[in-house]
């Protein structure tokens, strides 16, 4: 599993990009925990996680820091690559 710290700007995409992988992708808390207290679900398609996500981006003004652990090694670049492009 590798961990990728990034910050969304495009929450549309990034979503999409997530959607499109294959192994699993958690949300972590600065300390490598996981973000949501007794949530250890996948993000990939799930879209009630999502939406809390939307929520939290239009709070913070279209912005979104995170940290993700990846689990397959193709879904890491992956998102690697769509935040490369959306930069």
């Amino acid at each position: 599993m590798a961990k990728l710290k990034l910050t969304i700007l495009n929450m549309k995409e990034f979503l999409h990009a997530v959607n499109e992988c294959r192994g699993e992708i958690r949300l972590l808390s600065d300390e490598g925990k996981s973000s949501v207290p007794g949530n250890e679900e996948n993000l990939v398609r799930h879209y009630v996680l999502q939406e809390k996500l939307w929520e939290t981006y239009r709070k913070n003004g279209n912005s979104l820091p995170l940290l993700l652990d990846i689990a397959d090694g193709k879904d890491y670049l992956h998102i690697v690559n769509y935040y490369a492009g959306d930069c």
